[in-house]
């Protein structure tokens, strides 16, 4: 420990700490989980506490209010109150929820996480075929060119592990230099398939298996996925949460260690960055490195070149190169797979040891065209002689990218779906996305916002009319009903499916076209914000359908006067206190609750997409929230009853009160819960199981709401199509209008699959694609196998080649 210490790898005081009595450690970190469930529920009662005293005013106010002798002046006091302590109610809410978060004890982290590295990238060199049964042999030496910030890296110079003898790991030779410059940052500069990657990925398995159990741990990050608006230390713990979702509360305890040199960020590819950002993120990479923090950077050697030239250089970097894969090195590759009798490399082979400088010896010159040549060769009746047969390294490169996907895919058929749905593929991730991730909840970026809202409102609108028609079923068929009734009954359904799917349809919009890097904001703010652009959306939908009213009427003039004259006179009916009057209020407060509802929903949500489930100790503030929501909408109703109805306050209203807010807050409360907070597990978050979470629990989510809401209605009422009106709708308004990227994803994946564009079962393509090796895993996403590939696959997207398929 005090070795490691004056090595620089701790800092002497930490080291001497750590070096302190473990039982006080643990006495500390005993003390701090107390402290914190005290501080749990002493938010929820103070969360509670504020939400009844809100509910308090609000009901004495109306009691008050309803004696009709009251001045202007003595409503604008009350009003004042109300409004004093909202100010005064909303920090103390966001105070308590905020302070529900459950800390991560420090020495849990890094042996929880040094597991999940190892895991996962031992599975993804597996995947690569890095190590088998041997890697190709990278060379690497420090950069001629003017990027240096620091002394020459003199200590790095070296080459990966080839000897099948030699039982180190692969990058033992990169990690143990690294080892000896601690708190110097690694710059790893190579060309376009020089294998930085591959290099990295061998790098952190080194590190992992040969550093103690208290030593650091390395951590990919794609560059990609950085604004740099963002300090380099805070984005890089916050993305480790979301790559592993175990960790997703340990944000301080993450953050500390990156700054105490006990996790180590390994960014690749900052040229994969848009080129705006690039020196604004060497910048942050400086800072960084003046409070000593440790990484490792990758990138192309002409663009770090550029980035340096605009930003300056890397303080204290070592900055490596790696070298175009010698000849000798490329023939033990390409051949280490061939039988002994086999001779069908010796005509490229010889080609390219009589001519280093050559163009096959250029084209073979780096890890991804030697991996390409030996895929594409690999059956014994194909004929690698014909490499020898090209002009220019140019031509042999665009060859091996031409012939990858035949070679993987020998049937026509077959092929020609595959190369269509992976063009679109890397068009939508290079020409929309401008991000080398293939994230499945940005997927509905593939459709334009109207459109994607169309779609959606469409897919929405029969769930919603039926529910809505279910809801007044009963009562219709049960009175004496009249025509007039009737007649505005159906109009007021009808524009109430239209202007909940149009609502619910931008509300998916906006989560699928969201800004990936949009700062989050506080509970309440996103709650109200939220809440009055849903309104404007319904107000202008309304719009719309007075404007089809209004162009029916003029047809219904000349056709059908006396059926004109009807439609005119409905806003008289309904505001001089007819038939509908009492409908149109109550229409008023019920949507407004649920669009109020909805945004609760949607402003709990942490990230774009949960990677976890719920926590079952987050159950408890999630219901205190719930209810509290459910109170104030329940006060919210009543005082309006009171105020413009003809009703007489009572006791049992304060019993209806609690009542009405019990059935709408629990299920609000569920729905929060199981939408927003994470779990326990044991894996990292693929893909795969990125969407199967999302679904799981929204559908769960759902379920519970529409059960719960039904059946208390049913019990109550013994209504059951209305109880069933009410659950359809509330189903509905969970999935579309929490803020889940699933609704939209599955609206625009059937949408693109329909037109030919991608296939009906994406997830199994794309894990196909990644065994085959087109794909490769970047932690919750996936990347195509080079940027080479994206582009030429990319370049050969043209719209025209969407035909339709069927579904299988």
């Amino acid at each position: 420990m005090i070795a490691r210490c004056a090595s620089g790898a701790i800092p002497p005081a930490q080291g001497l700490a750590r070096a302190g009595s473990g039982r006080e450690h643990d006495v500390m970190e005993a003390d701090r989980h107390r402290a914190h469930r005290r501080g749990r529920w002493g938010a929820i009662a103070a969360l509670t506490v504020a939400a009844g005293g809100f509910v308090l005013i609000v009901m004495s106010i109306v009691v008050v209010g309803h004696d009709k002798s009251l001045s202007i002046g003595d409503w604008t006091s009350a009003l004042s109150v109300v409004l004093a302590y909202a100010v005064a109610a909303t920090p103390l809410a966001s105070r308590a929820v905020k302070s529900v978060r459950t800390p991560t004890a420090a020495t849990e982290v890094l042996p929880l996480l040094r597991r999940l590295v190892r895991t996962q990238w031992s599975a993804e060199a597996a995947a690569r075929q890095l190590r088998q049964p041997r890697p190709v042999r990278l060379r690497w030496q420090p950069t001629a060119r003017p990027v240096q910030g620091g002394p020459a890296a003199s200590e790095y110079e070296g080459h990966l592990v080839q000897d099948l003898d030699d039982h180190r790991p692969a990058a033992a030779a990169l990690t143990e230099a690294f080892d000896r410059s601690p708190g110097r940052p690694l710059v790893i500069l190579g060309e376009p398939g020089a294998g930085k990657t591959s290099l990295v990925v061998l790098f952190v398995l080194a590190a992992v298996e040969s550093q103690p159990s208290d030593g650091y741990v390395p951590v990919v990050l794609s560059a990609s996925a950085w604004n740099p608006a963002r300090p380099a230390l805070t984005w890089a713990a916050h993305r480790i949460g979301f790559e592993y979702p175990q960790l997703d509360r340990a944000g301080e305890e993450l953050t500390d260690a990156l700054a105490e040199r006990r996790v180590i960020p390994v960014i690749d590819g900052l040229d994969e960055m848009p080129a705006a950002w690039r020196a604004e993120a060497l910048k942050r990479l400086d800072e960084a490195v003046g409070v000593g923090a440790w990484f490792v950077l990758t990138c192309r050697s002409a663009e770090f070149e550029q980035v340096v030239g605009e930003a300056g250089a890397l303080s204290r970097a070592a900055v490596v190169e790696i070298e175009p894969i010698a000849v000798e090195d490329a023939a033990i590759y390409l051949t280490e797979r061939e039988t002994t009798s086999s001779r069908r490399w010796e005509p490229v082979l010889d080609a390219m040891r009589a001519a280093p400088d050559g163009p096959l010896a250029e084209a073979l010159s780096t890890p991804l065209m030697i991996g390409l040549a030996r895929r594409v060769y690999q059956r014994s009746s194909s004929r690698p002689e014909e490499l020898t047969e090209f002009d220019s390294a140019t031509a042999i490169q665009t060859h091996l990218l031409t012939q990858f996907l035949p070679a993987l895919y020998p049937d026509a058929h077959e092929r020609a779906d595959v190369e269509r749905w992976l063009a679109f593929l890397a068009h939508h991730s290079r020409d929309r996305l401008r991000d080398p991730d293939l994230e499945w909840w940005w997927l509905a970026r593939a459709l334009p916002r109207p459109l994607l809202t169309a779609a959606v409102a469409l897919t929405v609108l029969p769930p919603t009319a039926l529910g809505l028609g279910l809801l007044v079923y009963f009562p219709i068929t049960s009175y004496d009903t009249t025509r007039s009734l009737l007649i505005d009954a159906v109009l007021g359904l009808s524009a109430t499916a239209l202007t909940t799917a149009v609502v619910l349809g931008r509300r998916a919009a906006a989560t699928a076209h969201a800004p990936v890097a949009a700062p989050r904001r506080r509970f309440v703010p996103a709650v109200l914000t939220g809440f009055l652009r849903d309104c404007g959306t319904a107000a202008l939908s309304l719009a719309a359908v007075l404007l089809v009213v209004a162009i029916v009427l003029l047809g219904l003039l000349v056709a059908a006067p006396s059926a004109a004259g009807y439609l005119l006179a409905w806003p008289s009916r309904v505001w001089d206190g007819g038939d509908g009057a009492d409908v149109m209020a109550g229409w008023v407060v019920g949507f407004s609750a649920v669009l109020l509802l909805m945004n609760v929903l949607s402003a709990a949500r942490r990230s774009v997409v949960r990677s976890r489930g719920p926590r079952l100790r987050d159950l408890a503030p999630s219901l205190a929230v719930g209810l509290s929501v459910g109170l104030m909408l329940g006060a919210a109703v009543l005082a309006v009853s009171l105020l413009f109805g003809d009703y007489e306050f009572n006791a049992l209203m304060i019993v209806e009160l609690i009542l009405v807010g019990t059935v709408v807050g629990l299920p609000v409360g569920l729905a929060r819960w199981l939408t927003s907070a994470p779990d326990e597990g044991d894996a990292t978050a693929s893909p795969e199981q990125l969407v199967r979470t999302e679904r799981r629990w929204l559908l769960v989510a759902a379920l519970v709401v529409a059960a719960y809401l039904g059946l208390t209605v049913w019990l109550l009422s013994g209504d059951r199509p209305t109880a069933a009106g009410i659950a359809l709708s509330a189903a509905t308004l969970v999935v579309f209008g929490s803020g889940s990227p699933w609704p939209p994803y599955l609206v625009a994946r059937l949408w693109l699959a329909a037109s030919g564009r991608l296939p009906w079962r994406l997830m199994r393509f794309l894990r196909q694609a990644y065994a085959a090796g087109v794909l490769r895993s970047a932690g919750s996403a996936y990347q195509f196998r080079h940027d080479l590939l994206r582009n030429y696959l990319a370049d050969a997207w043209t719209p025209r080649k969407s035909a339709r398929s069927g579904p299988p």
